[in-house]
């Protein structure tokens, strides 16, 4: 069967790579300019995302029963994010409190039991929610009610479609038979997808987090870890937040990358302190946009991402 064949070669890839391996405004557009249209048939079961600042996924979300609410889809949060307002419509009882750790830094918050989360006609079955301001988010946009994490995201297949502002659930494997392009396999790391990135002058290889909630490239400062990417600093610095707290960071300009056939040159970038590498060991070196491609399908069960995918005609 093909299915079959093409999971065993991209296990062996995985085994071969042996690689084990959120919020912050710019322009994209001069990068995403160079990634590929997709070739788009009408699936029934897309969901239509509305894209606040050109790169910020905001979706329709049910939880128990209630709903929808606008939430933002983050592949790079670990744990699904609900607003404390959010928690008392809902009646949700406190369970604990857990530290959340983001690219700026980290903050305490609370978290609190549910049965289960909705997303169009995907119903995932989940324990708990992180409650926890989101007044950055709220100065985008205010009717946005959480954010959600890989808790959820990664339990399911998918296609991004970022032109047509479509969000595809697979039921089974429905979408991505129909696809065709380039697939790079990615190692899981606390339900983040990891991939390798190819620094052209270093010729180093470094491990970024695939991240949905950024615009641009974020490389963490870390001497062991800058030295594989190369890049030039830019004169001026950036505001980075995150629901977390604020934190200034650099600008820098990334040289020349591949991910796999993708090339990007002169990638505008950050480059911020590794917070999260001092509190329990970040294995990263930094966090990958999904908006520097027009479209991405992840296939969770296989561990794969193909990326700008185009549909097979037939």
């Amino acid at each position: 069967m093909k299915t079959t064949s093409v999971s065993l070669r991209l296990r062996a890839v995985i085994a071969a790579l042996t690689i084990t391996i959120l919020l912050f405004t710019l322009n994209l557009s001069s990068i995403a300019a160079q990634a590929k249209v997709p070739l788009r048939p009408d699936h029934a079961g897309s969901i239509k995302f509305k894209l606040l600042r050109d790169f910020l996924i905001v979706i329709p979300v049910s939880i128990d029963g209630h709903g929808p609410y606008n939430f933002i889809f983050d592949t790079a949060t670990t744990m699904t994010t609900i607003d404390p307002a959010l928690a008392r419509e809902l009646n949700l009882k406190v369970s604990g409190s857990t530290t959340i750790i983001t690219a700026s830094g980290t903050n305490e918050a609370s978290h609190a039991a549910v049965e289960s989360i909705s997303i169009g006609e995907k119903d995932v079955r989940l324990n708990s929610v992180v409650i926890s301001d989101l007044p950055e988010l709220h100065t985008i946009d205010g009717t946005i009610r959480g954010i959600l994490g890989a808790n959820v995201i990664s339990s399911f297949n998918y296609l991004i479609d970022y032109e047509a502002k479509t969000l595809t659930i697979e039921k089974w494997d429905e979408v991505g038979a129909q696809l065709g392009g380039l697939i790079l396999a990615f190692s899981v790391d606390s339900r983040r997808m990891v991939i390798p990135v190819a620094d052209v002058r270093s010729k180093q290889v470094s491990i970024f987090v695939l991240d949905s909630a950024i615009p641009n490239l974020v490389l963490f400062k870390r001497e062991a870890h800058t030295k594989k990417v190369s890049f030039a600093y830019q004169e001026s610095a950036a505001r980075l937040a995150t629901n977390a707290n604020i934190s200034v960071a650099q600008l820098i300009t990334v040289e020349h990358i591949n991910i796999g056939r993708e090339s990007f040159e002169r990638a505008s970038a950050v480059l911020v302190e590794d917070f999260q590498g001092s509190v329990n060991g970040r294995i990263e070196d930094g966090l990958l946009p999904t908006r520097l491609f027009k479209s991405l399908y992840i296939n969770n069960r296989e561990g794969i991402v193909m990326l700008n995918p185009r549909y097979n005609r037939k």
